[in-house]
């Protein structure tokens, strides 16, 4: 995945496809390409999505135990 070279935008949709099972909404998009622009990482838009509250809730209704990315 990381060897794939795509925009930070398609990152950041696959991020919400593979996480929440849906599609980006524009605030949500312009708020983690904001992250990407400052300077933070993509490991940090990708613990972003996998620590959030959504995912953690999605989780729970499967009766999954969500971990953490290191």
């Amino acid at each position: 995945f990381k060897s794939r070279n795509m925009s930070d935008e398609e990152y950041i949709k696959i991020m919400y496809r593979t996480f929440l099972g849906r599609e980006y909404d524009q605030g949500g998009l312009n708020a983690w390409m904001s992250v990407l622009d400052s300077g933070l990482s993509r490991m940090h838009v990708f613990k972003g999505f996998a620590e959030s509250n959504e995912f953690t809730g999605i989780c729970s209704e499967y009766g999954i135990v969500r971990g953490n990315a290191v």
